[in-house]
């Protein structure tokens, strides 16, 4: 095969994995690997404490990654904490990757 098709072809194996399996792994090695532009929702100022509100942080964070949907898309990675957050919208091309111990929690 050739290696786009291989990438591609690996990349679609692991999200089936992962959808169906249910399987924990990083961010690198797994589904959000196969997104182009990978950050963190603490890049966007973002606090995993359980009591900080970080509805703009994550409104930031799509508005900003949403821009690399022409480019094999991009994941905001929400490591292990407690988020609280109001809504906030998610675009296509776009992976929300939870750590293990990583909670999204509504706001009131």
């Amino acid at each position: 095969l050739v290696p786009s098709l291989l990438q591609a072809v690996l990349c679609a194996a692991v999200a089936l994995a992962l959808c169906v399996g249910g399987i924990g792994a990083t961010p690198a090695a797994r589904g959000a690997g196969c997104r182009k532009h990978v950050r963190r929702v603490t890049e966007y100022g973002a606090v995993g404490d359980g009591k900080t509100l970080n509805t703009a942080a994550f409104a930031r964070a799509v508005a900003d990654l949403g821009r690399y949907a022409g480019d094999r898309g991009a994941a905001l990675v929400v490591p292990a904490g407690r988020w609280l957050t109001g809504p906030f919208n998610l675009t296509s091309h776009f992976t929300l990757f939870l750590h293990r111990g990583a909670e999204i929690l509504a706001s009131q």
